[in-house]
Order: C-alpha cells, then structure tokens, then sequence
C-alpha cells in the first residue's frame, strides 16, 4: 500500500501502526448536557436521590447504573431532560460492557429527547468507531463539533477515524485543532504521529511522539511508535531503546517484544533476538 507517495519498506510495520491507529481511543465523555436537581425532602425524595446518584454518578459497577438509569426512563413522569441524561448515561454503562448496539440505541434516544445535546453524539460516534463504523463515526463526531466546538476529545477521536478510514491529511487536520485547543493533551501528539508515520514522514512522525511521551511517560504505544519509527530509518539502536520503554510500561505486549526482536536480528545479535521472540512466544501462548 502507498502511504504519501511512498512504499512501507516493512509490511509488519504497517500492520504495527494499522493496529496502533484502531485501538487507541480517549474515554467516553461523562460530560452532562443538564444535571438532575435532587429533592433531598420525604422518603420518596431520598428514594429518588438514591435513584439519581446511581446512574448519574460514577459507579464501578455499570449494572447498578444501568438499573438506576432505567428506573428514570421507565418513569413518564420525568421531564424529558432527566430522561435524556438517563438514555446518556444508561449508554455509557451499556458501552463498557461491551454491549455496543444497546449503547447505540440509548444514544439515538437521548438525542431524539434533546436533539443539542453533544455529549451523546460524541460517545454515540465513539461506539460506532469501536464497531468500526467510521464513517457513522464521523457524522457523530462532527454533530458533536457543530454543538460544542470546544471538545478536545472529539477531534481527537475524529481524527483517529479519519485515520481508520485512510484519510491522513485529515485526521492531521483535527488533531491540529485538539492541539491548538489543549497543547499539552498527549494523546493528539501522539494520533498525528501515527497519521505522518502513514504519510511517509518518519521525522515529523518522532517529533510528535517525542512530545506525547513528553507529555505523558506512561505511553507505552507512544514508546512503541517511536521505536517503529527509528526501525524504519535504519536506527535499531535508538528502535532497541525506545522499544525497551514501551516493554518497562507493559511487559504484557508480544508486539514490542518481536518487534525488537527485529530489531535485534537488523543488528545481528541473534542471541537477544531469540530471547525477545520466546517472550513473545510465552505471551502469545498464554
């Protein structure tokens, strides 16, 4: 494949980058178009505000949310506001348990309830990337632009769709507004990165990932990207390094192991090579 006018010397560092593009993705929002007012009088009252603090808190269980969440959109007598924050929030349960068309579908009601509200389009395009619907994504996502221009994350999960579907000089284009918006959110430093790696720019591509882990140290794929991108312009050695801190973050990874393997093999050391491919193996395996 031709990325900027240039042929990926390593086709499994193509594949390397393709899976750093798809997977990393920012939370959904727990932004709130309207917060409840709680009545604290009565039995019923605090009854109610127990309802209300399960599913428009923060809970570990998503199930709790979502029972809370339910019993407010199960009652008609709520304005359609507290409904709409339930749907939203009732999402995002449904989201983190992986059960993507649910969370869809109580977006798509949210926002028929409250057609503005911009934190429902911005996880509804979230859940539409994770099923690797981009272009449904981005429709979301730029819905979620028109009514609140300021959401960093947005752009930033925008243009890691962009990305998805192949379109560099966009997904560039909306990391440089997260940028311009927020300059020291790590992860748009480290998305453009991945798009100038697709585009061919292995300098511009370092530059970025230097200042994402710059940013924020515990970037392992950050660190991982960094190593790619030193492997591709015939540094191993600075690859080795920077592969050993994405291993140092997340010794759980059979990618950073093999690839410093190659990296290893580039250099002819066959013993650390061999080592770094049975770590691979023993993750692989497990």
């Amino acid at each position: 494949m031709s990325l900027g006018g240039r042929q990926i010397a390593d086709r499994a560092d193509e594949s390397s980058l393709i899976q750093l593009m798809r997977k990393w993705r920012l939370p959904l929002l727990l932004l709130l178009a309207c917060l409840v007012a709680l009545d604290v009088r009565g039995a019923m009252g605090i009854a109610a505000n127990l309802t209300y603090a399960a599913c428009l808190g923060n809970p570990a269980d998503p199930a709790q949310r979502i029972e809370a969440c339910t019993q407010i959109i199960d009652n008609k007598a709520e304005g359609p506001d507290k409904r709409a924050t339930a749907y939203f929030k009732r999402a995002y349960a449904w989201s983190m348990e992986g059960d993507l068309d649910r969370a869809i579908s109580d977006s798509d009601q949210a926002i028929s309830l409250n057609p503005e509200y911009a934190s429902a389009y911005y996880n509804r395009g979230y859940d539409w990337a994770l099923k690797g619907d981009y272009d449904r994504a981005i429709a979301d996502y730029g819905q979620a632009i028109a009514f609140d221009p300021t959401l960093v994350g947005v752009y930033e999960n925008r243009g890691q769709s962009w990305g998805g579907k192949g379109d560099y000089d966009r997904a560039i284009a909306d990391f440089n507004v997260a940028i311009g918006l927020d300059p020291k959110g790590a992860y748009a430093y480290y998305g453009r990165g991945l798009a100038w790696s697709y585009k061919g720019d292995d300098d511009l591509a370092i530059a970025d990932y230097d200042r994402a882990v710059d940013l924020d140290p515990t970037l392992a794929d950050a660190y991982y990207a960094l190593g790619l991108a030193w492997a591709h312009k015939g540094d191993h050695d600075q690859a080795i390094v920077d592969y050993g801190r994405a291993i140092a973050l997340n010794q759980k990874s059979a990618d950073f192991y093999n690839a410093r393997s190659k990296s290893w093999t580039a250099k002819g050391n066959r013993e650390r090579a061999e080592a770094d491919q049975k770590m691979a193996a023993g993750i692989q395996g497990k």
